[in-house]
């Protein structure tokens, strides 16, 4: 690399050994560079390279192609205009500023490449395989909305990595019956947040918005249609992650722990509140799950996604088919839901039910034929 600091303590860029590819060598570059730090300007030479590679460097933009940071902005007004989640938003938001403008700032939008693409995997190579799928679909969102934007063809797109979905944890009947009993000796607000994780399947943005109006007791009906997010200190009302209402029949257990709660606590603005009143925060929820879990003699995490999961486990393990858990755990896609089914006892056990009715033992025919010669061995 050639950067440098100079005697006025500024970071500048030497190039004086480039080689254009039909053998013309490139007068010299020298800058103060943009970005005051050392892998600030190490990041520029290297764009600066590529530019001289790609024939770029120091020529007007063709048509005015906005650079990466320039079309920021157009792409997240674009999103909010699109009535995209504020979760989503702020998610996007955070990458460019933390690492999509520092690494790719300069460049512009029509020259993304299969290098940028192992530049950005190197970048991600600390992160979650998640992380990085983000990173890359927020590009590429930048990519495909200026490309449809100005009638262009072919835009690049940043592949994502295929993530192994490993199996989810749940409780199994008897730790969860264990845990259940814990959280009904604590109080009803323990219960209930089991019972509405185990038997309602709600996330736990579900349940910061769960509203009175939303449970039905006459009829035994739960609707989730409201779903309130975090977002720092902000707390922001909106839809439920797959955006769609969903129905639940009431279970004799979440029906009878309600009707205890409004006898004891009235129809109070949210459900899920403290002892105090004050809203559920994560800390919260953190804090319950993990006096419950004490309780029950169970690992102390803390988490309460784990009842999402348990009611997804425990209605595969019951048979209850795909389409119908996809429904009432509100997945968007049906993948999510099969996540969750080779627990069931479906189809899968009567290949090896066939195979043994075929051959039987060693006393028929078939299996004698088929059987390996034991002498000639």
């Amino acid at each position: 690399m050639t950067v440098y600091k100079n005697n006025r303590g500024k970071w500048c860029i030497d190039i004086a050994d480039f080689v254009h590819p039909d053998g013309r060598k490139e007068p010299r570059i020298r800058k103060t560079a943009n970005v005051q730090s050392k892998p600030g300007g190490e990041r520029e030479e290297r764009q600066i390279r590529q530019a001289l590679q790609d024939g770029t460097y120091g020529k007007k933009p063709k048509g005015d192609i906005p650079t990466l940071a320039a079309y920021e902005d157009p792409y997240i007004l674009w999103h909010k205009s699109e009535r995209h989640s504020e979760t989503g938003i702020t998610n996007n938001l955070s990458l460019f500023r933390k690492h999509l403008v520092p690494l790719f700032g300069d460049r512009l939008v029509t020259s993304f490449g299969k290098k940028d693409e192992l530049a950005l995997k190197a970048h991600f190579r600390d992160h979650s395989e998640s992380r990085y799928n983000q990173a890359a679909a927020a590009i590429n969102g930048v990519i495909e909305l200026y490309y449809s934007t100005e009638s262009l063809k072919d835009p690049f797109k940043f592949k994502r990595l295929r993530i192994v979905e490993g199996t989810k944890p749940f409780y199994e009947f008897d730790k969860y019956a264990k845990l259940l009993s814990a959280a009904e000796a604590i109080g009803i607000l323990s219960e209930l947040v089991v019972l509405l994780g185990r038997d309602a399947g709600l996330r736990r943005s579900e349940m910061f918005g769960l509203m009175p109006e939303a449970v039905r007791m006459r009829e035994n009906k739960l609707i989730i249609e409201r779903a309130e997010k975090l977002i720092g200190k902000r707390r922001v009302m909106g839809y439920t992650k797959g955006k769609e209402m969903r129905t639940l029949d009431m279970t004799p257990a979440l029906h009878d722990v309600f009707g205890r709660y409004f006898k004891k606590f009235g129809q109070r603005e949210r459900i899920v509140v403290d002892h105090d009143g004050s809203l559920f925060t994560q800390k919260t929820f953190a804090r319950f799950m993990r006096a419950i879990q004490r309780r029950a003699g169970l690992e102390e995490t803390g988490e309460v996604h784990i009842l999402r999961h348990t009611f997804c486990s425990h209605m595969a393990i019951l048979g209850v088919p795909v389409k119908v858990i996809q429904k009432l755990a509100g997945h968007k896609q049906l993948t999510t839901t099969l996540g969750y089914m080779h627990l069931a006892p479906g189809d899968d056990a009567l290949g090896a039910a066939a195979l043994s009715r075929a051959l039987p033992g060693r006393g028929n025919a078939t299996a004698t034929a088929l059987a390996p010669n034991d002498e000639a061995a």
